[in-house]
């Protein structure tokens, strides 16, 4: 139920002695929640290949290219949930680069907010992504609330529902003043 979220957007990778990878790794730290996933968009892009492990929560780019075309895939990363019970703690994700001789000495943690997408909220009380309750709605991902149907309106069960199409006019002779 969550958005996807950019993970690197602005990520910029320098290698001193090499023009070229062979590897980066993008690992979801601990702990670990159960649907999260790590995706490139590798649309366009020749030698570079990615695989997803979902048991230690690694992404694995792999392929001898140049370290500008690693920034580009890297840049297009994106993590979002799969699960339908979603935790809105942050998750920390770090990159590993490998250019054939040796990895990065460091393994910088990049913190992804959780954005609920259209139709759910993120309920602080709670720290879960949860659809909107009856009579209430969410067009925008990233919310921490839902919309109320408006009077005269009623949304008569919970509803991952992303446009105020939820709510149904009243029946004759009812009239609703506030969600219920």
């Amino acid at each position: 139920h969550g958005s996807r979220v950019p993970v690197a957007p602005a990520a910029t990778l320098t290698d001193p002695d090499h023009t070229n990878l062979a590897r980066a790794t993008l690992r979801i730290a601990a702990p670990h929640h159960a649907g999260d996933v790590l995706t490139p968009n590798l649309t366009g892009i020749a030698g570079i290949t990615s695989s997803w492990t979902a048991a230690t929560e690694t992404l694995i780019l792999e392929g001898a290219a140049s370290v500008a075309l690693y920034q580009q895939v890297i840049r297009t990363v994106t993590f979002h949930s799969t699960s339908t019970v979603l935790s809105t703690t942050s998750r920390s994700i770090s990159i590993m680069l490998y250019d054939g001789i040796s990895s990065s000495s460091s393994e910088p943690l990049v913190s992804v907010p959780i954005c609920a997408a259209a139709g759910f909220f993120a309920d602080a009380a709670k720290e879960m992504v949860v659809a909107c309750p009856n009579g209430k709605y969410q067009t925008a991902s990233c919310r921490t609330a839902c919309t109320e149907c408006a009077a005269g309106k009623f949304g008569d069960e919970p509803s991952t529902a992303a446009t105020a199409d939820h709510c149904q006019q009243c029946a004759v002779g009812q009239y609703q003043t506030a969600a219920a």
